[in-house]
C-alpha cells in the first residue's frame, strides 16, 4: 500500500508563487531575460539523467582514463557546476527531490518502494511545465522509475519498459539507453516541429550495476564501470545530434546531471544506498542556456538536485513556489565575490527500511561534510565524522575531534532539517525481487532488541551477501551456502541471508539443515508468509505434516491477520481431509480481508473439497468478480462447469487461463481434453 503525503499549507496557496528575481544570472545580462529572444516564446526544456555517474569520472571533472566525447562537447556549450551533490542516494526519491524541488523529508519518497510519487505537490515540475503550456513527455530505462512505482504521473507521454519480468533478472528489469531514446523518438521529433514548447525528462541507466559495457568500450576501456560511462555518453550523443537535426539544440534549455554516484569500494561500498560519501552523493551538472550563452564557463558555489525545479522554471519564464529548499541556479555567477554555500542536506533510510541498521545523515556545507548516524548508540563505533572535501576527496582522516566549532555548526544545520519518518508501505514479492536483482537487496528483518547498527562499521556484513547472493545466481550453492553463513555470523538478525541459505542448501539437497535455516528466518522477521511458503513445502516434500502443521500454527498465533499463513494452513488441513479446519482458516481469511479475491478463492476451493459445489462456484464467481484475472478460479471454475455439463461455458474459461498463462500446462491440458470431448460430441 502506498501512503500518500500532505503538504505545508503555504504550498497549497496559489499567491505562494513568485517570480524569481536577481540583478544578473549567469550570463550577465538582467535577470528575466535569461530565457529566448523576444517573440519565440518559451524553451524547449530536455533533462537528462544518467544514472548512478560520479562526476570524477568524466573527463570534463578532470577524469583522464575515460571516453566521453558527447558530454565534452556540450560541456564547452553549457555552464559546468562544480561542486554538485544528491540528496539521497538511491533513484526514485532523487528523482522525485529533481521533479518537485524538495527534499526526501518533505517529499516523503525515502525509497525505492512503498512510497507514493508526489504528483499533486504544488511545486511538481511537470504539472507546473504542463499548465504553461509545455508538452510533456519522459523515457526512463528501469524498473524503479516505471509506472509501478508512481513516477509517470504529470507526464503526457511517458515511454517505459512496460513488460517487466523480475523472473529474468536484470535483463528483465531494464534496458538499454539507445532502446530508451528509439522509444521516444516519434514523440520528439513530433513536437520538435511544432510551435508548442516542449519538456522532455530522458533518463539511461548506464552506467547502473552490472557494469556490462558493449563493444567497442568494453575492450577498450579497463575498467567496465568507465566503459558503461563511455556508452551512456554514446546515447547521450545520440539524442543530442536528433535535437540538432530537429532544429531545437541552439534554442533549448538541456540539463545533464545524475541521481547519484557510486561507491566502487571506496570505504568498502561497491553500489550506493547504504552509505553517503562523497562517491556517492556528488554528481556531474551542467545547463545549457539557450543560444549557448556562458558555455564552457563553471561555478564553484554549491548546488543541489533540489536546485533543479526552480532552474528550469525561471528557464520557463514561470513562477516558483515559495518554501522550497532549493533556489534557481539561474541566479548563480561564475565570477565576483565568493558566495557563502548554504548547508545541503543528504540522507539514506536504506538501511533502516531493508537491513534492520541506522539511518545516515549528512551535512555538505563550503568544503566541509559532516556525517553521522543518529540512531546508533552503541560505544565505539564509528561516530560523527568531518571531512575537508577539498583537500582530502578520498575522504580518509576524519576532522571531527579537531574541529569541534565547525561540527557544532554543521550539526545544528542537520537538526534543522526535519527528518520525519515514515515505514514504506507493502511491496509485493515480484517488486522486492525485481530490485534485489538490480542490486537494491534487503536483508534486515525484526526488532533487534537494542541499538541499530552503524552502516559505516557493517557495510562489509552487505558487500558478504551481495557476494553470496551472486554465488547464487551463478549456480555455485557451495560458496552460496559458505558466504551467507559468515554473513549471519556476523549479523544474526539478516532475515534475507537465513533465507537465502535455506534455498542453497535447498540445492544442495539437504532439506534437514534448509528447514532450521528457514526456521531462523521466521524467528526474526515481520514478513514470514513467503518464508513460510518455503519451509512449508520442504516439511511437506520431507513428509512431515505434523512439523508444518506445529510451523503453521505457531506463525498464525504470531500473525492473525496475515491472510497468506492462513492459506498455507487451509492447503495443509485440505490435503489431510480436515475440510472443517480448513473452512476455519478460509472464514478467518475473510474475515481479514473481506475484499480479497484470493480469500475468497481459497474458501471456494476447500467448499470443493466439502463436496458443497454451490457454495464453491458462488465463490469462484465472487473471487472473478474481485479479479477478473483470476486464473486459478478460472481453472476451478471450469472443472465445475465441466462437471455440471456446461463444457462451452468451461472451454471459453480455460481459453482464457491459456492466454493469460500460458506456461500453465495442467490448464492447456485441460483444455486440450475439452476440446476433444466437445469435437466428438
Amino acid at each position: 500500500m502506498f501512503r500518500p503525503r500532505t503538504y505545508p499549507l503555504l504550498l497549497l496557496v496559489a499567491a505562494s508563487m513568485v517570480a524569481c528575481g536577481s540583478p544578473e544570472d549567469i550570463d550577465g545580462t538582467p535577470a528575466g531575460t535569461s530565457g529566448p529572444g523576444a517573440g519565440e516564446g518559451p524553451p524547449p526544456i530536455i533533462l537528462i539523467s544518467i544514472d548512478t555517474l560520479r562526476s570524477d569520472r568524466l573527463p570534463a571533472y578532470g577524469y583522464d582514463a575515460g571516453e566521453t566525447p558527447a558530454i565534452d562537447a556540450f560541456r564547452r556549450d553549457a555552464v559546468l557546476f562544480e561542486r554538485a551533490f544528491s540528496p539521497v542516494p538511491l533513484t526514485l526519491p532523487a528523482h522525485v527531490s529533481m521533479l518537485t524541488g524538495m527534499l526526501p523529508p518533505d517529499h516523503g519518497v525515502r525509497d525505492n518502494l512503498g512510497y507514493a510519487v508526489p504528483v499533486q505537490a504544488p511545486s511538481y515540475l511537470p504539472n507546473l511545465l504542463g499548465d504553461l503550456g509545455y508538452a510533456t513527455g519522459a523515457a526512463v530505462s528501469a524498473f524503479p522509475l516505471g509506472r509501478v512505482t508512481g513516477f509517470d504521473g504529470g507526464f503526457e507521454i511517458f515511454e517505459d519498459r512496460g513488460d517487466y519480468r523480475p523472473e529474468l533478472g536484470v535483463p528483465g528489469l531494464e534496458r538499454s539507453g539507445a532502446e530508451t531514446l528509439a522509444s521516444i523518438l516519434p514523440w520528439l521529433r513530433r513536437v520538435g516541429t511544432e510551435k508548442r514548447p516542449f519538456f522532455l525528462l530522458f533518463h539511461i541507466y548506464e552506467p547502473h550495476y552490472p557494469y556490462t559495457p558493449p563493444e567497442p568500450f568494453a575492450s577498450r576501456l579497463e575498467d567496465p564501470y568507465d566503459g558503461e560511462v563511455a556508452e551512456a555518453d554514446r546515447v547521450v550523443g545520440l539524442l543530442l545530434d536528433e535535437l540538432r537535426q530537429l532544429g531545437v539544440y541552439d534554442r533549448a534549455a538541456i540539463v545533464l546531471i545524475s541521481d547519484h554516484g557510486e561507491g566502487l569500494m571506496e570505504h568498502g561500498e561497491q553500489e550506493h544506498g547504504v552509505l553517503l560519501y562523497r562517491g556517492v552523493l556528488q554528481v556531474p551538472l551542467m545547463v545549457k542556456l539557450p543560444e549557448n550563452r556562458r558555455g564552457g564557463t563553471s561555478v564553484a558555489d554549491s548546488a543541489s538536485l533540489v536546485d533543479l525545479a526552480p532552474t528550469l522554471l525561471e528557464l520557463a519564464g514561470a513562477g516558483i513556489p515559495t518554501e522550497l529548499p532549493g533556489s534557481s541556479l539561474v541566479q548563480k555567477t561564475s565570477g565576483g565575490e565568493p558566495v557563502v554555500d548554504r548547508p545541503l542536506y543528504a540522507e539514506t533510510f536504506y538501511p533502516r527500511i531493508h537491513l534492520g541498521w541506522s539511518e545516515l545523515v549528512s551535512v555538505v556545507q563550503d568544503d566541509h561534510q559532516y556525517l553521522e548516524a543518529p540512531r546508533s548508540e552503541a560505544e565505539g563505533g564509528v561516530g560523527p565524522e568531518l571531512f575537508d572535501l577539498a583537500a582530502d576527496p578520498a575522504q580518509t582522516r576524519n576532522l571531527f575531534p579537531e574541529e569541534r566549532r565547525r561540527v557544532g555548526e554543521m550539526r545544528q544545520a542537520l537538526r534543522a532539517v526535519d527528518a520525519r519518518f515514515e515505514n514504506p508501505g507493502a511491496a509485493d514479492e515480484a517488486s522486492r525481487e525485481a530490485l534485489a536483482s538490480l542490486g537494491y537487496i534487503s536483508g534486515g528483518g525484526g526488532d533487534r532488541g537494542g541499538p541499530l547498527p552503524d552502516p559505516r562499521e557493517w557495510i562489509h556484513v552487505f558487500e558478504s551477501l551481495k557476494q553470496a547472493n551472486l554465488a547464487f545466481d551463478a549456480r555455485d550453492f557451495e560458496r552460496a551456502a559458505d558466504l551467507y553463513r559468515r554473513t549471519v555470523e556476523d549479523d544474526p538478525s539478516m532475515v534475507a541471508a537465513w533465507t537465502s541459505l535455506g534455498r542453497s542448501l535447498l540445492a544442495l539437497d539437504r532439506p534437514q539443515e534448509a528447514v532450521i535455516a528457514f526456521g531462523e528466518a521466521l524467528g526474526r522477521t515481520d514478513d514470514p508468509a513467503d518464508i513460510a511458503r518455503e519451509a512449508f513445502e520442504v516439511h511437506r516434500a520431507l513428509g512431515q505434516a505434523k512439523e508444518a502443521r506445529a510451523l503453521l500454527d505457531g506463525l498464525v498465533e504470531r500473525f492473525p491477520g496475515e491472510v497468506r499463513l492462513r492459506y498455507l494452513r487451509a492447503q495443509l488441513a485440505m490435503g489431510e481431509r480436515r475440510f472443517d479446519d480448513a473452512l476455519v482458516d478460509a472464514e478467518a481469511a475473510l474475515g481479514v480481508a473481506p475484499g480479497s479475491a484470493d480469500a475468497v478463492y481459497l474458501r471456494g476451493t476447500v467448499q470443493i473439497g466439502r463436496g458443497d459445489l454451490g457454495a464453491a462456484e458462488k465463490d469462484l464467481r465472487r473471487a472473478l468478480e474481485l479479479e477478473p484475472r483470476h486464473t486459478p478460479a478460472m481453472s476451478d471454475l471450469a472443472i465445475l462447469l465441466g462437471r455440471r455439463g456446461d463444457l462451452a461455458a468451461a472451454r471459453e474459461l480455460l481459453r482464457e487461463v491459456v492466454r493469460l498463462r500460458p506456461e500453465d500446462t495442467l490448464a492447456a491440458r485441460n483444455l486440450a481434453q475439452l476440446e476433444a470431448r466437445l469435437a466428438g460430441s
